[in-house]
């Protein structure tokens, strides 16, 4: 039996409330799937809390991190435990630019164990799979019928980064074209953005299903695009409401969900043919999409985005013995110079 020790996102998780499926910790149900993974440690008689459960860092055998918290992780150092790490990565390099191809070369002299969801950074040895764990939940009930809903929504926060492939710049192009060309077919939502400066938007969401519930298709780009593995809770939040995704990620998307289910941004020359497509989109072909949903979501093929799953994913890892591994310092000292102010 082993006790695993988790470095949470942010100080409200910790006392084990990275576990509490309550508001509002539980937004979008992003809690479900870790509760899920602690299930499934519990069953292979592993523990799991928060590290501050414990009463020392001797008594924590794997420690996940989250996020990279250097405090803790030089505290982990002192207590001789660092080849007892997994870096549990979740963002792009988009988001946080360590998670690159550069970033990597340096954390896998730091960590000994690292997930990702980036299938061409794989190399079984530092480097694991993992996906970003979803509690698929149908929420599909209360949905308008289908001449009752308006064509198009977005949610999306009013973000920006300058690496290269992000997506946030394509959302705000998406949002022009849709509020200048065709306001009366559209509304967006989410944080970060003027209402004065946008007729078409419509505030913050508290819950996404239920806005979805109103519209046909959605806008669903993911954070960053070229890159393989990376599919977050964007598509699947648009999968379980019963509104098609209009998808730009991943490039082997469809080797997790089936391009049935979702259309293809980059098939379209323009948002003037893409406009043009769903807006004369009959019903058969419209339901023909969700029908393709409903199969995914009953198929097995979801398993692989289940907290369960990310628990099996990080005891692979871990199977992995590196006790002889010792984290660089040099790699450490250059990785912290060159990205702890970005």
């Amino acid at each position: 039996m082993s006790n695993i020790g988790i470095v949470p996102w942010i100080r409200e998780q910790y006392e084990d409330r990275v576990f509490d499926v309550n508001p509002p910790i539980n937004r979008d149900h992003l809690i479900e799937p870790y509760v899920e993974m602690k299930r499934e440690f519990e069953v292979h008689g592993h523990r799991v809390h928060t590290i501050d459960m414990y009463d020392s860092f001797y008594d924590i055998d794997i420690f996940l991190l989250f996020t990279l918290d250097w405090d803790i992780y030089n505290e982990i150092l002192r207590y001789g435990k660092g080849n007892r790490v997994v870096y549990c990565t979740a963002e792009p390099p988009s988001v946080h630019r360590y998670n690159s191809p550069a970033g990597y070369k340096l954390l896998k002299h730091i960590f000994p164990y690292i997930l990702t969801w980036n299938d061409d950074w794989i190399d079984g040895k530092s480097v694991f799979k993992r996906n970003y764990p979803y509690w698929f939940e149908d929420q599909r009930k209360g949905n308008l019928p289908y001449g009752e809903k308006k064509l198009i929504t977005c949610i999306s926060g009013n973000k920006y980064s300058d690496y290269p492939g992000e997506l946030y710049s394509e959302r705000r192009r998406a949002i022009e074209f849709l509020e200048q060309s065709h306001p009366n077919d559209f509304d967006f939502y989410g944080t970060g953005w003027d209402a004065k400066q946008h007729i078409c938007y419509k505030g913050k969401v508290v819950d996404k299903s239920t806005i979805y519930h109103n519209y046909r298709f959605a806008i669903c780009y993911e954070n960053i695009e070229g890159l393989k593995g990376y599919i977050t809770e964007k598509i699947l939040d648009c999968l379980v409401s019963g509104v098609v995704p209009i998808y730009a990620g991943s490039v082997n998307i469809t080797a997790y969900i089936p391009d049935t289910c979702f259309i293809r941004f980059r098939d379209f020359s323009s948002y003037t043919e893409l406009f043009n497509y769903i807006s004369e989109m009959d019903e058969k072909t419209y339901y023909d999409y969700l029908k393709s949903a409903d199969e995914y979501l009953k198929s097995p093929g979801v398993d692989c985005f289940s907290g369960s799953q990310y628990a099996k994913c990080i005891l692979e890892a871990v199977s992995n013995a590196k006790e002889g591994f010792k984290p660089s310092k040099l790699a450490y000292r250059i990785f912290k110079c060159k990205y702890s102010n970005r």
